[in-house]
C-alpha cells in the first residue's frame, strides 16, 4: 500500500513539473502588469520588477485596505525574484512601499486539468 501510495504521488509531482508554466509579472510605473493572474498548481511566477519594487504576500483583508501587513507568506526584495506556487486558492500580495497607493495584484491558482 505504501508503495502505491508514493509511486502515485511521484508520478504526480512529475506530471506537475513537466507542464508547469513561468508567468512573468513586471511593473509600469505603480502597477503590476499583469495584476490578475491565473495559473495552476506547480507553476512560477517570475516577478520582474525596477529596483524600487519588492513583493510581499498579504491577506485578503490587507490587500483590500491597500495595506502592506505580510501574512507570513512569500516575501520577495526589491527588484523582484521567483515564487513557486505550491497550493491552490487566490494569493494576494503588494508592493510593500507603494500598496498604499493601489499597487497590488493577486494569482488564481488552480489544478491542472
Amino acid at each position: 500500500m505504501k508503495k502505491s501510495l508514493f509511486l502515485i504521488i511521484l508520478c504526480l509531482t512529475i506530471a506537475l513539473v513537466a507542464r508547469s508554466t513561468t508567468i512573468i509579472v513586471t511593473n509600469n510605473g505603480q502597477t503590476f502588469t499583469p495584476n490578475s493572474v491565473n495559473a495552476f498548481l506547480g507553476d512560477t511566477i517570475d516577478f520582474q520588477l525596477s529596483s524600487e519594487h519588492n513583493v510581499v504576500e498579504v491577506s485578503k483583508t490587507v490587500w483590500n485596505a491597500n495595506g502592506s501587513v505580510s501574512n507570513g507568506g512569500f516575501l520577495l526584495p526589491f527588484g523582484g525574484g521567483k515564487v513557486a506556487l505550491k497550493d491552490t486558492g487566490i494569493i494576494y500580495y503588494v508592493c510593500e512601499p507603494h500598496s498604499i497607493f493601489g499597487m497590488k495584484g493577486s494569482i488564481t491558482v488552480s489544478l491542472p486539468k
